[in-house]
């Protein structure tokens, strides 16, 4: 079983066809890969999530043991024209010590999947627990709903179905993220940042820049326990 997977410096081009077919079709698509570094890529025109991280599948039967995972860490790279920029997803019980999205620039993001709502899609499933995810220097430009969203949920074996199997991201920092342009397909109704779920622990936001025509909110961090804006 591959446990370390490294993409560099390359050009994913997929399917989809903008203002022709949307097919289904991803760049990057990991299932329990430990330790993820995608960095210095061109990802364009992928009908659904231009990067999709899992730690298992959807509604497993059984849930894996296994406590090794290190970082999942996508950085630098110019991510256009998908339905989705990136979607990071945690189960069961296992942790997740750090998710890291940096200096990435995202843009023509137009996501007519509500379900997700936003560019970049990180959910804690089933009593999971992703310690730590860091979004620092990113770029998004012209999205079609909104820009990040941090979920606690419960999606994942048969053992979550109860509301406090919920996963819990421990800590969320995003640092001199800019957002230009988003909630450009359902004006004013999704912000640059949400949340939602009932353990959502810290959240810490510094230095964001916002430029927007819409009237959409630059945050919705209500659901974290603790916020901390600076």
């Amino acid at each position: 079983m591959t446990t370390v997977l490294t993409v560099r410096n390359s050009t994913l081009t997929g399917d989809s066809i903008p203002g022709g077919e949307v097919r289904n079709d991803h760049a990057i698509y990991t299932i329990a890969i430990r330790g993820v570094l995608i960095r210095n890529n061109v990802i364009q025109n992928h009908g659904n999530s231009a990067i999709k991280l899992l730690q298992g599948g959807f509604h497993d039967s059984a849930c894996p043991t296994n406590q090794d995972y290190t970082s999942w860490t996508i950085d630098n790279n110019r991510i256009t024209g998908s339905r989705l920029a990136i979607a990071v997803y945690s189960f069961c019980d296992l942790v997740m010590p750090s998710v890291v999205i940096s200096n990435n620039t995202i843009a023509n993001i137009q996501n007519n999947y509500l379900g997700d709502y936003a560019a970049v899609y990180v959910q804690a499933n089933c009593r999971s627990n992703i310690q730590q995810v860091v979004s620092r220097g990113n770029t998004y430009t012209n999205l079609g709903l909104g820009g990040i969203v941090l979920a606690s949920q419960v999606q994942g074996d048969e053992t979550c179905n109860a509301r406090e199997a919920q996963g819990t991201i421990s800590n969320f920092t995003s640092s001199g993220d800019t957002f230009v342009h988003w909630s450009t397909a359902s004006r004013g109704t999704f912000p640059a940042i949400n949340s939602t779920g009932q353990n959502l622990i810290h959240a810490t936001v510094s230095q964001m820049s916002t430029a927007d025509v819409n009237g959409s909110l630059p945050l919705n961090l209500s659901s974290f326990a603790e916020v901390t804006i600076q």
